[in-house]
C-alpha cells in the first residue's frame, strides 16, 4: 500500500505545563463525579495511581448471602428498572 507523507512543518509551541495544569484545574475538575474529584485535584498522576480494591472506609457491604439473592436477580430477564428499584427490592427483602 502506497502512504503520503506530509510535511507538517513545526506545528508550534507545546502549551505550558502551568497552563494545562491551570486548565485541568478550571475545566475538567469541576465536571467529574464527586468520587473523582479528591483524584482529579492531584491531576493525572493521581488519577492513575493504583488503589486498592474494595469499599471506601465506613462504606456498607451486603452480607455474602443477600449479595448471592441479588446476583442472582440481576440474572434474570426482569432483572431491575434502576438502582432505586434495587435499593427498593433491598429494603423489601432484608429488613
Amino acid at each position: 500500500m502506497l502512504v503520503q507523507h506530509h510535511d507538517t512543518g513545526s506545528l508550534g509551541e507545546p502549551q505550558a505545563l502551568s497552563l494545562v495544569g491551570d486548565t485541568w484545574a478550571t475545566e475538567v475538575v469541576p465536571r467529574l463525579p464527586a468520587d473523582l474529584t479528591e483524584q482529579a485535584h492531584g491531576g493525572l498522576t493521581a488519577l492513575l495511581t493504583y488503589k486498592e480494591a474494595g469499599a471506601p472506609s465506613g462504606q456498607k457491604s451486603l452480607p455474602a448471602a443477600v449479595f448471592a439473592q441479588l446476583q442472582a436477580r440481576l440474572a434474570t430477564a426482569s432483572g431491575f428498572a434502576s438502582s432505586v428499584a434495587i435499593q427498593q427490592w433491598l429494603r423489601e427483602e432484608f429488613s
